[in-house]
């Protein structure tokens, strides 16, 4: 990947246990989504699937 992109950037998990990485993983990846979409001007708070389990949810009760 090193030779085909300009520039790499390393991400290395944190914490002790296997799901605290996993989770602080997902935390840097959510985060630099964010801020990427608003980088490009987009608005990052819609999400589709998110958005569909609220309205399942709601159906159920």
């Amino acid at each position: 990947m090193k030779q085909k992109a300009k520039n790499v950037i390393e991400v290395f998990s944190e914490g002790d246990e296997l799901l605290s990485r996993i989770f602080s993983l997902i935390y840097i990846g959510d985060f630099v989504s964010f801020y990427l979409a608003i980088l490009n001007g987009i608005d990052p708070t819609p999400v589709d699937k998110i958005t569909y389990l609220k309205k399942k949810l709601a159906e159920t009760n």
